[in-house]
């Protein structure tokens, strides 16, 4: 994910007005590059759930997490959701590869979550048939990335302490060309719920 620029005059306004404008030229022949590497970006209105905060009944049996999302430098990115990211409660959920040829433009990242499957303690420890019952509240994580892999790979995400959200970056003389961002929900798991069937939304 490298953008050359050919560049004819590096210009500074920084003297402007005590002894006018200066102008750096490179040596003839020399053209100067610049290295970009611009981040997976969200459209925040289409997130799913709308709020950074949410709460579910402890019975909701699954939920939906969704997001737009695009990148101007690459035609594919790696996104993974995760429970509890980096605490002993963490679960891997799923993970995918999502394909827009046209660099810019947004593309759809999804998931389900079953909350007794992916947020067990906390449902159970919610469970008003387990007394002393009270709310829990745990971590969700939508991971995108323009990278080619993740530092975990797939077939060790079950057995991994942490790291999940993490990228393989071969980063060269202190430029990295790859980048990760994350939207992060709090889930609250109410101890009420009347026995929701289905989807909770």
């Amino acid at each position: 994910m490298l953008v050359t620029f050919g560049v004819e005059a590096l210009c500074t306004a920084t003297l402007v007005g005590l002894f006018g404008s200066a102008c750096i030229l490179p040596p003839e022949g020399l053209e100067l590059s610049e290295r970009v590497n611009a981040l997976p970006e969200f459209e925040p209105e289409t997130l799913v759930p709308r709020e950074a905060r949410f709460e579910v009944p402890y019975d909701c049996s699954s939920f939906r997490v969704s997001a737009r999302v695009r990148d101007k430098n690459d035609a594919e990115l790696l996104f993974r959701v995760v429970a509890n990211a980096d605490l002993p409660e963490q679960r891997f959920i799923v993970e995918g590869t999502i394909t827009e040829p046209e660099l810019g433009r947004y593309r759809d990242a999804q998931a389900r979550v079953v909350l007794s499957a992916d947020f067990p303690q906390l449902v159970a420890a919610a469970d008003p048939r387990n007394p002393p019952f009270e709310k829990q509240v745990g971590i969700l994580s939508l991971f995108v990335t323009d990278a080619q892999e993740w530092l975990v790979p797939n077939d060790e995400v079950e057995t991994a302490e942490g790291g999940l959200g993490d990228i393989v970056n071969p980063a060269s003389d202190g430029f990295e060309p790859y980048g990760v961002v994350e939207n992060r929900w709090t889930v609250v798991i109410l101890t009420e719920g009347g026995m929701t069937p289905g989807e909770c939304f």
